[in-house]
């Protein structure tokens, strides 16, 4: 199973070594939390030894406690957390959390543990954790396939604004869509169904997600006789859980500090790059005004060019070079005395020639011309412009 990476990957690796030390779960036995060679964790009920083992956090297994979602007609909190401590001051083993609390009404959802839970300093319901790791209104399905035939080898559980709703199975309540209709959850279509071996590794999940209120709702507060025994049964697990967690986030925070400021300064050299190149583009600009202001009225005063652009089509030119005021053209075409004629008809051109004979190659004439141009230039380019 994968884990996000970043931040979540280290409060994840944290909360499996914490369960891996402290860590319980009780279906009727109880069983430890334990790394395979591959560091998944898995349930082992060998690992506990000679029932000496007391979990500072323990999770319970559906089986072993009653869930209710219960409505109150009050949308006061101070008044709504009077009546939950009234009706629940006979019930040292139920544990509740606040849902909603809307216009003349109150959700609350509520954990009654059975006798048979052994007691611990966190006890958490294990529909919760479940249901922590998927959506709203998203089922989440527990199956064991290793009890065929088995009322209660799969559990249905759901979380959604007003709180969780879980059911084992029953004859009745069979599949995902039967336990939406029971109990008033709109089903969404992507379902999640887990078996029991990646039961550890989910619970984890679900633990991931716990805020410190959420949290602290299911933390029990037994009455010890003496300072000591309150600080080693409960602060001091609670302590060891809240430094952790400041831990992890004073180290999430100094990552993203260290992050922040490796972006600023990257954001600033970009900043100093872009303002150095609009200073060289401006001096480039400036630079390309004062040319074209210089060569505004000025003339090429070599018209070679002028006749090459109508024979760049006809023939391909390999070497062009002036020698005492004669251009040298040398290259191949089709048909050499085709490109002379057409470079002696040319307005600019005083006289051309051949200077040395064609000779033909793979169906081309190679040639070498030399023309001259008329004295009169300035005339000559006013009369091919006109």
């Amino acid at each position: 199973m994968q884990t996000p990476l970043g931040f979540s990957s280290v409060k994840f690796n944290a909360l499996k070594s914490l369960l891996v030390k402290k860590g319980g779960y009780f279906n009727g036995d109880l069983y430890r939390f334990v790394l395979d060679g591959n560091q998944q964790l898995y349930l082992s009920k060998e690992s506990v030894k000679n029932n000496t083992f007391i979990p500072a956090i323990l999770i319970v297994a559906r089986e072993f406690y009653q869930e209710e979602v219960i409505n109150f007609p009050v949308d006061n909190k101070i008044e709504l957390k009077k009546l939950l401590s009234l009706k629940f001051q006979q019930q040292p083993r139920t544990h509740y959390t606040i849902c909603k609390i809307t216009d003349g009404n109150s959700t609350v959802n509520s954990w009654q543990y059975n006798v048979k839970v052994p007691i611990s300093p966190v006890v958490l319901p294990e529909s919760l954790l479940l249901t922590l790791t998927v959506g709203d209104n998203q089922i989440i399905c527990l199956e064991n396939k290793n009890k065929n035939k088995n009322e209660n080898s799969r559990l249905f559980a759901v979380r959604s604004q007003k709180g969780v709703y879980s059911q084992l199975r029953t004859n009745n309540i069979t599949t995902a869509q039967r336990f939406s209709i029971s109990v008033g959850v709109a089903q969404t279509e992507n379902n999640k169904i887990i078996e029991q071996k990646e039961l550890a590794q989910q619970l984890v999940l679900g633990c991931q997600q716990l805020s410190f209120p959420l949290l602290f709702s299911f933390i029990n507060l037994p009455k010890p006789a003496s300072t000591t025994m309150l600080l080693k049964r409960i602060f001091l697990p609670v302590s060891i859980i809240l430094t952790i967690y400041l831990s992890i986030s004073s180290a999430y925070l100094l990552y993203r500090d260290a992050g922040l400021q490796t972006h600023l300064i990257e954001q600033s050299q970009q900043v100093n790059q872009a303002l150095n190149d609009q200073q060289e583009y401006d001096k480039r600009v400036k630079q390309y005004n004062a040319l074209a202001v210089f060569l505004e009225n000025k003339q090429t005063r070599s018209p070679i060019w002028l006749v090459l652009s109508e024979a760049f089509g006809k023939a391909q030119f390999n070497k062009i070079s002036l020698v005492n005021d004669r251009y040298i053209l040398r290259g191949r075409t089709a048909k050499a005395i085709t490109l002379l004629e057409l470079i002696v008809n040319h307005p600019l051109v005083q006289e051309a020639k051949f200077d040395s004979p064609t000779r033909t190659v793979k169906k081309q004439e190679l040639f070498t011309i030399s023309l001259k141009f008329i004295d009169d230039l300035n005339v000559s380019n006013k009369e091919v412009t006109q």
